[in-house]
């Protein structure tokens, strides 16, 4: 058995063609990872070496919530080793055990690690239910690319070997035939034969019939999306796997295979609420990031606060624009010190002042009072929060800005003003609407200080 520092290989979980995967934990922390060794077959043949290697050096390069994660690769006693993530989700390849509808939302989740593949100029080759795993946190993800092509790469430099190149029952006509010639759409095509093979419990060998002739009442759009897929000629196939995908969202989002029965009424988990959201907002044009938004706040739960604050810490700044207005719909006082510790950062002010005002926790006054003083483009978000949270004195801070040189931000000032507590106030708030020169604001002025005056 191989040793590899700082980890303690466990037993063996997988044996493949080249490679045999065994478990194992990091010493420094627990956790588990996942170990794969070139068989001691292949430790001299300089083909295979060559395709762990850059399986290896470019996915490691390419992190994608789609792909498995690869933290380290070298050689140990002459044999190749990748330290990956741990999938301990099982594969793809156990289907009848999942939900119809589970499959579907697998399917446009993987699409997304495809799209993402294929904008880096990679071909996968070996798409199958077996190289689609599923980790601890639900998702799926996309394994083995022994065998695919990247951009720019000689096809004969690393396919010389007497191994056959995929999985022949999910190969594209044109792999079969002419692999030197294939490119993305040969992927399409092998995810139409997973997508036929995961609804009709067959696989499209052959003159295959249409999942209709197999399953009674297949759904109609659901089939013209695997047969578009399964088109011989790579020129009548979807052109691009976003093109698949956004199909397959259609048919989510109209409830296909969601009927109300026990099955369906099980509880859902974070990923089938809202990681499918999430993923289209992360990859999607300016009118998908909107309907995934909105389906993202409206199913959003309590129990997803520190699923969400992980993602938060770990993503890039475009997943916090998603993420950080859902700490306010849910009052999540976990999230408070994250909200505060990106709280000067322009992009997220106005998000995060308005969360932390619905969470109502008092403790980030101080914060909030220091964006107020320090009077940027964007301290005008601190106001309404600072007179919701804070007591009488503390609304002395938002006075200043009824004296601002910019319309909005004496609007906001007002708006803010609007509460009991600002009575003590009414002599500044009455010089205010003497110097107004804004028909609005002094409109709004005058209102509001009626109402304090009858308190």
């Amino acid at each position: 058995m191989i040793r590899i520092h700082g980890y303690k290989t466990g037993k063996l979980i997988a044996v493949g063609g080249t490679a045999e995967v065994f478990e194992g934990i990091k010493e420094s922390d627990g956790s588990r990872v996942a170990i794969k060794v070139l068989n001691e077959t292949y430790s001299n043949d300089p083909i295979i070496k060559q395709r762990l290697l850059r399986e290896a050096h470019i996915i490691g390069q390419n992190e994608h919530r789609g792909l498995v994660r690869i933290f380290r690769y070298g050689t140990q006693n002459n044999r190749l080793y990748m330290v990956m993530e741990y999938m301990g989700g099982g594969s793809l390849e156990n289907y009848r055990e999942l939900s119809r509808r589970f499959r579907l939302k697998t399917m446009l989740q993987i699409c997304d690690g495809i799209r993402f593949i294929h904008s880096k100029g990679i071909i996968h080759r070996d798409l199958k239910p077996s190289n689609i795993l599923f980790g601890d946190d639900g998702l799926p993800r996309l394994v083995d690319f022994g065998i695919s092509l990247f951009r720019n790469e000689d096809f004969t430099r690393l396919t010389h070997t007497h191994l056959v190149m995929g999985t022949l029952a999910y190969m594209s006509p044109e792999q079969q035939n002419a692999p030197q010639h294939v490119d993305h759409r040969s992927d399409i095509y092998s995810l139409g034969v997973i997508l036929y093979e995961l609804f009709t419990h067959q696989k499209p060998t052959g003159r295959f019939k249409d999942p209709s002739e197999l399953v009674p009442s297949f759904p109609t759009n659901l089939e013209k999306c695997i047969l578009k897929c399964l088109e011989e000629d790579p020129k009548d196939r979807y052109q691009e796997v976003g093109q698949l995908q956004q199909d397959l969202i259609e048919l989510w989002e109209s409830g296909l295979f969601d009927d109300g029965s026990e099955e369906s009424s099980i509880p859902r988990s974070f990923d089938d609420r809202i990681g499918i959201w999430i993923q289209h907002w992360e990859r999607g044009t300016s009118k998908e990031k909107m309907i995934a938004k909105e389906h993202f706040m409206e199913n959003v739960q309590q129990q997803d606060t520190a699923r969400l604050m992980e993602l938060a810490l770990k993503g890039n700044d475009n997943l916090r624009l998603l993420i950080f207005p859902a700490f306010g719909k849910l009052s999540s006082k976990k999230a408070v010190d994250l909200l505060i510790q990106y709280l000067g950062n322009p992009l997220f002010t106005r998000d995060i002042c308005e969360a932390l005002g619905s969470i109502g926790d008092a403790s980030v006054l101080p914060s909030l009072i220091k964006l107020a003083k320090m009077g940027n483009a964007f301290s005008d978000s601190a106001l309404m929060p600072i007179a919701k949270l804070g007591e009488e004195k503390h609304l002395k801070h938002i006075l200043p800005y009824l004296k601002h040189r910019r319309f909005s931000e004496r609007k906001a000032a007002v708006l803010a003003l609007d509460t009991p507590k600002a009575k003590r106030y009414l002599k500044d708030l009455k010089k205010a609407m003497k110097k107004e020169t804004e028909t609005e604001i002094r409109n709004k002025l005058y209102a509001l200080i009626n109402r304090l005056e009858l308190l």
